[in-house]
């Protein structure tokens, strides 16, 4: 069973997510993970018997740092379903996103509708998203 779960830099998990993101995010373009920004960030962690399978953060009305181990089985979905229900709860009634091409299909099926022109975001082509909640 899958638990989600709200974390922060220095709480439960927040090293997990680190190891994640460079393991997903990073490790494949060959860079490092910059962590500087993660103090403005509430983290959503998904959780599988002990180990943390997927995360994505919520920084003001912007979803960021999107990553899920191997095989998705529908953590993705789960984690912007729970991430557009705690920006409501904040009053958040849009959510902005910088997609990676080769993720803009995920994110159009949940709803998000592509604005502007493709852009290179750490060494990838990207694609701005955006989603009204209200």
């Amino acid at each position: 069973m899958i638990h989600i779960l709200l974390t922060h830099v220095g709480g439960a998990h927040y090293e997990d997510t680190v190891r994640l993101r460079q393991r997903v995010l990073r490790d494949p373009l060959g860079l490092v993970l910059d962590t500087s920004g993660d103090g403005a960030r509430t983290f959503l962690v998904a959780v599988e018997d002990g180990v943390v399978v997927g995360t994505v953060a919520l920084e003001e009305n912007r979803l960021r740092a999107m990553a899920v181990e191997g095989e998705t089985r529908g953590i993705g979905r789960l984690l912007v379903a729970r991430l557009e229900q705690e920006a409501l709860a904040r009053g958040i009634t849009r959510i902005e996103l910088h997609a990676r091409i080769t993720a803009r299909g995920f994110y159009a099926k949940l709803g998000y509708t592509e604005h502007g022109e493709e852009f290179t975001e750490v060494t990838v082509p990207h694609i701005a998203m955006a989603k009204d909640l209200g």
